[in-house]
């Protein structure tokens, strides 16, 4: 059974909507997972929005803490598991 189904069951079980862990991102972490996803580096993305490296490696973290892994492989894992590789909007 995949992560995404257990989730789903358990929340049924206990009545509450499953909501997955991506919905909670903000839209500059939902801009940075996407992009960390398409295999971009930090400096890359600091670059393309304006913004320092640090700034996106602390997203980055906010972002792997949130979804619950621990690597930018794991990253792609979960865009791909929850059907998010391409996508633009949460």
């Amino acid at each position: 059974m995949s992560t995404a189904v257990a989730e789903l069951l358990v929340s049924e079980l206990d009545g509450s909507a499953y909501t997955p862990p991506h919905r909670s991102l903000s839209p500059a972490e939902y801009t940075v997972f996407c992009a960390l996803v398409a295999g971009k580096s930090v400096t890359d993305i600091a670059e393309s929005l304006n913004r320092s490296p640090k700034t996106i490696s602390t997203l980055r973290s906010r972002i792997l803490r949130k979804l619950h892994v621990k690597t930018t492989v794991g990253l792609v894992h979960y865009a791909m598991r929850h059907d998010l590789i391409g996508h633009d909007a949460p």
